[in-house]
């Protein structure tokens, strides 16, 4: 059940040349192993699973505590030499924001529950190129310094010209970088102080929001 969960996320998420095995079969056989996690937490874990859609605010499977019990890459000694090899081409890789600015429009709907008068709205338009390994737009997080301050981003995909373009679009769909437009809620008093997107380390140049 994990290994199928696991294998339905990278399908849906993921393009096809990002994607790290060559099929769904090749996937399950690859990710059925003992893990350390009970079949209470699996079957958990496939029911949050069922829910996530391309773009939405959260943390993928990272959100459910079910799952992260399951995909502890800890669990799995041989997933290590996948993990450093990754790291590699993320140190290559490049994280671009071109631009960043405090969004006075009408909140995402999956947002609007946390507008206040102590919240704003961050919109940014964020780029990952030459990185070759699926890109999860939820791992994108805004970092003041070494803390962060915003993660879970609601997101809504961009062609590398910067026009909308559906998640599923063909012309996109088995592309391995990834532009977006993320929506970050932040405290009303990060307007006018220098931020930074990071992603699994990675970290773009400051922008100041305004």
């Amino acid at each position: 059940m994990v290994a199928r969960t696991v294998c339905d996320h990278y399908w849906k998420f993921s393009s096809a040349s990002a994607r790290p095995y060559d099929s769904m079969e090749a996937c399950i056989r690859a990710e059925t192993h003992e893990r350390a996690c009970t079949l209470a937490n699996a079957e958990a874990c496939a029911e949050f699973a069922r829910a996530l859609q391309p773009g939405a605010a959260g943390n993928g499977l990272n959100g459910s505590p079910d799952c992260v019990a399951c995909l502890d890459p800890k669990a799995d000694t041989s997933m290590q030499a996948a993990f450093a090899e990754q790291q590699k081409a993320l140190d290559g890789a490049t994280l671009t924001v071109h631009t960043a600015k405090i969004d006075n429009g009408k909140w995402p709907a999956d947002l609007a529950d946390q507008k206040t008068k102590s919240t704003v709205l961050a919109k940014l338009d964020i780029e990952r190129t030459n990185y070759g390994y699926r890109i999860d737009p939820d791992d994108f997080v805004i970092v003041e310094g070494a803390y962060t301050v915003a993660s879970g981003p609601y997101t809504e995909r961009l062609t590398h010209a910067g026009q909308p373009v559906a998640w599923t679009d063909p012309s996109i769909v088995n592309e391995p970088d990834l532009r977006i437009v993320a929506y970050f809620v932040l405290s009303a008093a990060a307007r006018g102080r220098s931020f930074a997107v990071s992603y699994n380390g990675k970290v773009s140049r400051t922008f100041e929001l305004r």
